[in-house]
C-alpha cells in the first residue's frame, strides 16, 4: 500500500488522464466551462475557500466560471517535494505553472490572528462533523490554544509553521507571485462581487460553509500570545494590512494584489524579497526584522548591533 499511493498520484496527474477528463467533460456543460475558465482558484485552507466553491452545498461556485485547483502549490520545473511543498500537502498538490495555460489565478487571505483561532477549532475537532482524531495537530490543539500556537511558531517543516501561512500565493521554488486578484476573507462576499464585476464573471449568492464555533477570535489572545503572532508573522500582517483588532485588511483587493505581485517568497529559504531583490521595507521605510532577529536587505542578512 505505501507504494500504491505514489503510483496512483502520478497516474492521476498524467497527460493521458488529463486527456480522458477533457473527453469526458465534452458533454458536461459545467465541466467544460470550468475547464476553459480564465480564472483558477488556489484554495489556501481556512481562508473561506469552501464558501467560494460552495463545495458542501450546491458545488456551484459563487463566481463562475472558475477552475478549482484546490489546496495546490503552483510549481516550477525544478521543484522538490518537502522543500517546496510542506506536509501535509503532497505530490498530488503540485500543479505546474504551465497548466495555467494563460489563465489567471485568484485566492483569499485571512488575518493571521483570526486564522489561528479557526485552525485551533479545525485541528481540535471542535465541530463534530469534521472531527478527525488522526489530524497531525489534534493532540496539540486539544492541549489548548497557547500550546498549539507555540508549537506552530516553533516549527518550519509542517504547514502551518512559522514560515509564510499564505505561501501558496507564490510559485515554488522561484517565489514568483501567481495571483491576479486577492480577496480578504472578512470581506469575502463583497470582494467576490468586485472581482466578478472587474473581470466580467458570473456571480450568485452563496450559503455559509463550515461555520466554526461562535465567539470573538480576539478573546483567545493574551498579550503574550498576541505579541508572539505579531513577531512571528509580522511580514504577512504588514503585507496584507492586518492588525489584531480588525479582521479586515486596510487594503482593497487591487492594492493587496499589487503588494503581493511586488514581492517574491521562497518557502525553502523563508525569504520575502522585493521583486528587484531587496527586502520589503516596513511601513515607515525601515528594514524588516526576520524571525531570528537579523535584518535582511538586498538578499543578505545583517545582524543588528
Amino acid at each position: 500500500m505505501p507504494l500504491l499511493k505514489p503510483l496512483l498520484q502520478r497516474l492521476v496527474r498524467s497527460e493521458a488522464v488529463r486527456e480522458l477528463r477533457a473527453w469526458l467533460a465534452e458533454d458536461d456543460a459545467d465541466a467544460a466551462q470550468a475547464a476553459s475558465a480564465r480564472f483558477c482558484f488556489v484554495h489556501i485552507p481556512k481562508t473561506g475557500g469552501t464558501f467560494v466553491t460552495q463545495y458542501e452545498n450546491s458545488n456551484e461556485s459563487v463566481v463562475f466560471p472558475i477552475r478549482n485547483l484546490g489546496h495546490s502549490t503552483l510549481v516550477d520545473p525544478d521543484w522538490e517535494m518537502l522543500w517546496d511543498i510542506p506536509a501535509p500537502f503532497g505530490e498530488a498538490h503540485a500543479v505546474p505553472r504551465a497548466c495555467l495555460d494563460g489563465s489567471m489565478a485568484f485566492s483569499n487571505v485571512r488575518n493571521p490572528f483570526s486564522f489561528f483561532v479557526s485552525y485551533l477549532h479545525h485541528a481540535a475537532g471542535r465541530i463534530e462533523k469534521y472531527r478527525n482524531p488522526h489530524h497531525y495537530d489534534f493532540a496539540a490543539a486539544n492541549r489548548g490554544f497557547d500550546y498549539l500556537l507555540k508549537t506552530i511558531a516553533d516549527r518550519d517543516t509542517v504547514w502551518p509553521s512559522r514560515k509564510f501561512v499564505h505561501y501558496q500565493l507564490f510559485a515554488q521554488p522561484s517565489g514568483s507571485a501567481v495571483v491576479s486578484w486577492l480577496n480578504c476573507m472578512a470581506s469575502l462576499d463583497t470582494h467576490l462581487q468586485e472581482m466578478a464585476h472587474a473581470f466580467e464573471l458570473g456571480y450568485r449568492h452563496g450559503e455559509p460553509q463550515r461555520v466554526g464555533p461562535p465567539g470573538d477570535y480576539r478573546s483567545y489572545y493574551t498579550d503574550a500570545l498576541a505579541d508572539l503572532v505579531s513577531r512571528t508573522w509580522k511580514r504577512e500582517i504588514e503585507l496584507f494590512g492586518f492588525e489584531l483588532d480588525e479582521p479586515r485588511s486596510r487594503y482593497t483587493p487591487r492594492e493587496m494584489t499589487a503588494r503581493v505581485r511586488a514581492v517574491t517568497y521562497v518557502l525553502r529559504d523563508d525569504r520575502l524579497l522585493q521583486s528587484g531583490g531587496g527586502a520589503v521595507p516596513d511601513a515607515d521605510g525601515s528594514l524588516r526584522a526576520s524571525r531570528n532577529g537579523d535584518y535582511e536587505y538586498g538578499g543578505a542578512a545583517l545582524t543588528r548591533a
